[in-house]
């Protein structure tokens, strides 16, 4: 970065950023991996490794492919992931783009959530997972809350802001559905993982596939300027009880009760909330997961009464924060799985499950004015 370089690669000609991927910089990382690896290489606990940590497009594909290749030869059977930001530094990188970085097609490619630009945090977390889904496997690699931030004058990772988006990134990744989601400070959000954790150890993952979303959302490219018009979207949608899938120009979408570009209004086609698996009232959101057999479906219904500008992480970095101090009703009808299916329904802030039985005798689901956040899984055998 533009932290004074140590003496050993001031030597070397490292004044500043772009002296990093210089041969002679490059000579001297590569002593510093085989070290590293050396010690840690064959260390069973150890699963993979990032390169450079985000935005990995930044260093080209050169450096990336070349690093990951000396990795991969001094830590036998450990994979090397990609590391991508949030979309609205995607670089104009088209999903089949990342696939010229190796990491991509090894271990996959991870994304951050945080730096929302203005736009809803849990919109935000949303939004990117379903964007870096159209490139396989994909996952949330790095969620610091978009803090420490300035909460009351002081630094906390505790205030309640904070707390939501980890909460909201949290669900977000699991009905992506991903397969990771690695945090900052993770004893602090502990509380946090237990039950989304509890829930997808009860779903059967055997052969599962996400069933398509009601919705297509054309969208060439990520971008600053595309990102509040998926947003908008994605608010929209999981308002309506409805899911989206972001696909590139050119995308077959016959599969689709409709579609709509990344441009236009934020109005939902007719034919999209007739397909829509939820119904919902004022102030709720759902974020959901439905596979392809028709068997499973997992929701996770926020309160959406409020958002609010906070300060983020450094000046000028602005986070439109998911309040959850206001009440409101919590009521839902589930149009989706047949009857005999079973229905499970948690408060996510308590940890308890506040109703259980047959889905056909619980669609409808009245759950009471409340201040806080439910989840629901309904499987058929």
């Amino acid at each position: 970065g533009n932290f004074p370089p140590v003496t050993v690669f001031g030597d070397a000609g490292y004044d500043g950023p772009a002296d990093f991927f210089k041969p002679s910089a490059v000579q001297l990382e590569r002593g510093y991996l085989d070290d590293l690896l050396s010690a840690v290489g064959g260390d069973p606990v150890v699963l993979g490794y990032t390169l450079f940590g985000e935005n990995d497009q930044i260093p080209g594909e050169a450096w990336v492919n070349g690093t990951a290749e000396f990795v991969k030869q001094h830590a036998k059977g450990l994979l090397v992931f990609e590391q991508g930001g949030g979309l609205q530094n995607h670089g104009e990188l088209k999903p089949g783009d990342w696939d010229r970085f190796f990491p991509a097609t090894d271990g996959g490619i991870g994304y951050r959530n945080y730096y929302s630009d203005g736009t809803p945090t849990d919109a935000y977390a949303n939004v990117n997972a379903r964007f870096y889904a159209q490139h396989g496997p994909s996952f949330l690699a790095e969620e610091s809350s978009d803090g420490p931030g300035w909460y009351h004058d002081r630094i906390t990772w505790l205030a309640p802001d904070f707390v939501t988006q980890f909460r909201d990134n949290l669900w977000a990744s699991l009905c992506a559905p991903q397969a990771a989601s690695l945090f900052w400070s993770v004893i602090l959000i502990d509380s946090e993982r237990r039950l989304p954790t509890q829930i997808a150890e009860r779903m059967d993952w055997r052969g599962f596939r996400r069933a398509p979303g009601q919705l297509a959302v054309v969208c060439p490219a990520g971008s600053a300027k595309v990102l509040p018009v998926l947003a908008a979207i994605d608010d929209a949608c999981c308002r309506a009880g409805v899911t989206y899938d972001i696909v590139p120009p050119g995308t077959d979408l016959a599969g689709y009760a409709g579609s709509m570009v990344a441009g236009g209004p934020a109005e939902l086609p007719a034919a999209v909330l007739d397909k829509a698996l939820l119904s919902l009232c004022e102030g709720n959101a759902a974020t959901i997961l439905a596979d392809a057999a028709g068997k499973q479906l997992l929701a996770y219904v926020r309160n959406v009464v409020e958002h609010r500008l906070g300060p983020g992480y450094g000046e000028g970095v602005k986070e439109l924060h998911r309040q959850r101090t206001a009440s409101r009703e919590v009521t839902l009808d589930i149009r989706a799985l047949p009857d005999a299916a079973e229905l499970t329904v948690w408060d996510v802030d308590t940890g308890e499950v506040v109703k259980q039985g047959r889905l056909g005798a619980n669609r409808r689901l009245a759950l009471g004015n409340s201040t806080h956040d439910f989840a629901l899984l309904a499987r058929a055998r």
